[in-house]
């Protein structure tokens, strides 16, 4: 065992909106090739503002889902819409966030996509999140939230 990691249960997360590929049971990034995992997600790389702009490293979201909807357009039929939990180092922007440590909390379905939720569903089982509606989705706070976890470092 090693002595140097710690284990805490952490109180809060940082709920975001963002996008990812489709493919067959798996939720990918758009922008990096980066295959989501289905519980926590690490990225390594150093999560920073840079002459005052964002950077690319990092897990990054949209605070609101009329964000996420003003920027990206999703459901074409290989992407689909969702809410992550983000903590550990976090660098927020004007539209969103960037973050160090996420985990997929929901997957968003238009109502009238019902090719969509059938893929959904077993990609929400396998990531252990939910299946909500596009009017949930707008209900929905972004920013900081209740949740409990464990986080070891």
């Amino acid at each position: 065992m090693n002595r140097n990691r710690v284990s805490r249960k952490l109180y809060g997360a940082i709920r975001l909106f963002r996008v990812w590929n489709l493919q067959s049971c798996s939720l990918r990034s758009l922008v990096v090739a980066f295959d989501w995992m289905p519980d926590v997600n690490v990225s390594f790389a150093r999560v920073s503002t840079s002459g005052g702009r964002l950077s690319d490293k990092g897990f990054y979201g949209f605070k609101s889902y009329g964000t996420l909807l003003e920027s990206d357009r999703p459901y074409n039929h290989s992407q689909i819409a969702g809410t992550i939990l983000c903590w550990g180092k976090v660098v927020v922007a004007e539209r969103g966030a960037r973050c160090q440590k996420a985990k997929v909390e929901s997957l968003i379905v238009p109502n009238d996509e019902i090719d969509l939720a059938v893929k959904a569903f077993p990609v929400a089982e396998k990531y252990h999140a939910r299946v909500i509606s596009e009017e949930t989705a707008h209900q929905l706070v972004g920013g900081l939230v209740p949740y409990q976890f464990e986080d070891v470092t």
